[in-house]
């Protein structure tokens, strides 16, 4: 079992089970692991997560792992057309690059779902920009936060020092 330090229910997922093929990892814009928890678990957009990682090291829960929930868009991988339907989504809330609390709570959250979910397969594992087309957002789409101007961008290498690819082979090791 774990050990989470939030746990929400949620009414925004669609009807169906989640045979959880895979996880995709996204990184928010900003906002807080609480507020993130709140929007996610209970806003009326369609847009929601399993799993949240706070910049400090927090993890939360959003309702069942086996629901399906709306956190990649339409976003297809191979020959699956919509994730949504087969993938759990893991959000890394901040405005900066993750940090190394973050980093070590992915992996110590994602090796606990390949355990728990055997039917995870490492080539699965992704990032958003793997099952959308979206690698940035434009300028265009430029988030505030009091005085500073955040570009929300892909978690990427600055994330995974290691790269991203051995990371993720360091999972099933």
């Amino acid at each position: 079992m774990y050990n989470f330090d939030l746990k929400l229910p949620t009414s925004k997922k669609t009807p169906g089970i989640n045979p959880i093929y895979g996880i995709v990892i996204h990184h928010t814009a900003g906002g807080s692991f609480a507020s993130n928890m709140r929007y996610l678990s209970s806003s009326p957009k369609q847009a929601s997560v399993h799993f949240v990682i706070g910049e400090n090291g927090e993890a939360g829960k959003i309702g069942d792992p086996k629901d399906i929930l709306w956190h990649a868009g339409n976003g297809s991988r191979g020959k699956t057309p919509n994730v949504n339907y087969n993938m759990l989504g893991i959000e890394v809330v901040g405005f900066g690059n993750p940090n190394q609390k973050q980093y070590d709570k992915l992996t110590d959250l994602v090796k606990y779902l390949i355990k728990t979910f055997p039917s995870i397969s490492k080539e699965n594992i992704v990032r958003h920009s793997d099952v959308t087309q979206a690698k940035e957002f434009t300028s265009k789409k430029i988030l505030r936060d009091g005085q500073r101007r955040v570009i929300k961008r892909d978690i990427g290498p600055k994330f995974f020092p290691e790269g991203f690819e051995t990371w993720r082979e360091n999972l099933f090791k």
